[in-house]
């Protein structure tokens, strides 16, 4: 009985990598979807030809992501890369995708989450952002947070901060960090008398 549960279970999971391969995997030249390792190829091109030079902190990005990548394919943990008999059918990069669509590699999208950051505002055209700023900002944000209070009434301290606080502290590297420099940019400016 055991057995056949067992070739059940082994032949649902094999029906539902089939399903997951062949999902929304487009070719190559306008595909969505690309494998970290292309995301990579890609952004050291840029680095190459200059195309985030005003960004200080971007060979310092792409260096950071490309060892998070070396590092998930050396660890024991969750394999970075598809065993052999996973879709042995599919090219490489289409056994990457489905293989890596249901795992998380926390470090491999802290670092890709930080590249998406650079080509954001820069085709939104926003100023750069460095680490440390982002990180001045949020101690200025923690001095003041208490003393905004005593300025604003509790609607404008409502609307304007309260829904914020917790997204003003997240990391470095967040999907988010754009928006986030700019409210708090914005706050520091129209209370500019803190320090």
């Amino acid at each position: 009985m055991r057995s056949l549960v067992r070739q059940r279970f082994w032949k649902r999971i094999r029906r539902i990598e089939l399903s997951l391969s062949k999902q929304s995997v487009g070719p190559i030249a306008g595909q969505v979807y690309r494998t970290q390792e292309e995301w990579l190829d890609q952004y050291e091109s840029d680095l190459e030809l200059g195309v985030f030079a005003h960004e200080p902190e971007f060979s310092k990005a792409v260096e950071r992501f490309r060892n998070a990548i070396r590092d998930a394919k050396s660890t024991s943990g969750d394999p970075f890369e598809p065993p052999p008999h996973f879709q042995p059918q599919d090219s490489l990069r289409d056994r990457r995708l489905a293989w890596r669509r249901s795992r998380t590699y926390k470090d491999v999208n802290r670092a890709f989450n930080w590249m998406t950051t650079f080509s954001s505002r820069r085709a939104a055209g926003l100023p750069p952002i460095t680490e440390a700023e982002y990180e001045d900002l949020q101690r200025w944000f923690q001095r003041n947070d208490a003393h905004i209070r005593t300025i604003l009434t509790a609607t404008e301290y409502e609307q304007e901060i309260a829904g914020n606080q917790f997204r003003f502290m997240e990391p470095w590297g967040t999907h988010r960090v754009n928006s986030i420099v700019a409210d708090l940019r914005d706050l520091k400016v129209k209370f500019t008398t803190l320090t």
